[in-house]
């Protein structure tokens, strides 16, 4: 081994600084794979000159950090995640209008705040608000019957009918007892993709602490930007 490639073992890696973003999934996004979903947020970022922080190895790559995987279909209006900086003294907001004037329709930044040192992304997402609008008639008895479902499956549920076509369901679920969209129309229509005009949609996270707000909100309270 030699001498220069000894010191390169014996570098210390880069620091790197945490940022929690939240982003959008819309339009024809929406039927982009969670995968392909990450790699467009990376080539934006790539584009708007972030200055990312890299893996260490063979094959260094961003690091970005989600909660789940979110269903292709899906109408999100609030992903949130963290990416990792090389730089602590930046401009958010220089960082976000870089990001959205780069980035494809669909796919916008619509927050971003710096992270202390050990937060992590769970320890801020409890509540997924979820919006199911569906182009049926029901009947009451079906109504009901698709309401109780719910009901005993998430929180602050809720069923509006928008007119003689249009009905939707509004819920609340947490990470321990996961409520998926597509279980909701698997127990309404037989089938998880039924052959009928629906819109799945995630509103909002929120940080279910003693208010309960969504978790852009939390940041931007204590001033985080």
């Amino acid at each position: 081994m030699t001498r220069e490639s000894e010191r390169n073992q014996q570098q210390t890696p880069p620091g790197h600084f945490s940022y929690l973003c939240k982003a959008t999934k819309t339009g024809v996004l929406r039927f982009l794979s969670h995968r392909e979903w990450i790699t467009a947020t990376e080539r934006t970022m790539r584009r708007a000159s972030f200055p990312l922080w890299f893996t260490q190895g063979f094959h260094p790559k961003p690091k970005l950090t989600f909660s789940r995987a979110l269903p292709t279909g899906l109408i999100s209006e609030a992903i949130y995640f963290i990416v990792r900086l090389t730089a602590n003294q930046l401009s958010t907001s220089e960082l976000m209008k870089s990001f959205n004037d780069k980035s494809p329709d669909g796919l916008k930044l619509k927050g971003m705040w710096q992270l202390k040192p050990g937060e992590r992304l769970n320890g801020f997402l409890d509540l997924w608000s979820f919006r199911l609008i569906f182009k049926d008639g029901l009947d009451s008895e079906k109504r009901e019957e698709i309401t109780e479902y719910v009901k005993g499956c998430a929180t602050e549920t809720k069923f509006v009918i928008l007119d003689k076509s249009f009905f939707m369901i509004e819920y609340k679920t947490v990470e321990q007892n996961w409520l998926d969209y597509r279980d909701v129309m698997q127990t309404l229509y037989g089938e998880r993709f039924p052959r009928l005009f629906y819109l799945p949609v995630l509103r909002e996270v929120y940080c279910d602490g003693e208010s309960c707000i969504p978790v852009s909100d939390l940041f931007d309270l204590h001033g985080r930007q």
